[in-house]
């Protein structure tokens, strides 16, 4: 079966993987249940039938393990990787999402480029008197609306 290599990041909810096919770009671009933190494969690889597999919308199931990365396509593709960062856990984990040769737009912080949205732009790195007493957890999820360029409205 034919195969091909490409990087693959997770944000900790949404997944994105390039590979170069044939002399084009196939993106894959799913969520990720359940999975609390996000990591990075520099080169996983992807194998499959034909090309024609890589196209509109899949569902999975996978392992994300303490230093790799295990995913079934439900149309036959595999994607397997070795993990940049070791994790604390292991987790079974499944998502949906689609296949595109369409470039997706990918948040900066997924997308290794320096870019930062000028609304959402980080000013004062010193903590705030009324974030002592806020969940940190909503804290976190904030954050990643924040990197993913959703504004946020207090």
């Amino acid at each position: 079966m034919p195969s091909a290599q490409g990087p693959i990041r997770c944000d900790g909810s949404r997944l994105i993987g390039t590979f170069s096919i044939s002399g084009s770009q196939y993106y894959i671009i799913v969520d990720v249940k359940p999975c609390n933190r996000p990591f990075e494969c520099s080169n996983a690889t992807v194998t499959y039938g034909d090309v024609a597999q890589l196209s509109g919308d899949c569902k999975w199931t996978g392992w994300i393990g303490r230093d790799d990365l295990q995913m079934k396509f439900d149309v036959g593709v595999s994607i397997v990787g070795a993990l940049a960062t070791t994790r604390s856990s292991s987790d079974r984990t499944r998502g949906s999402g689609a296949w595109s040769i369409d470039k997706p737009p990918l948040p900066p912080h997924l997308a290794g480029t320096q870019e930062s949205s000028v609304g959402n732009e980080i000013t004062n790195q010193s903590p705030r008197v009324h974030d002592a007493v806020r969940n940190p957890a909503q804290l976190g999820r904030e954050q990643q609306l924040i990197d993913l360029g959703v504004p946020i409205v207090a």
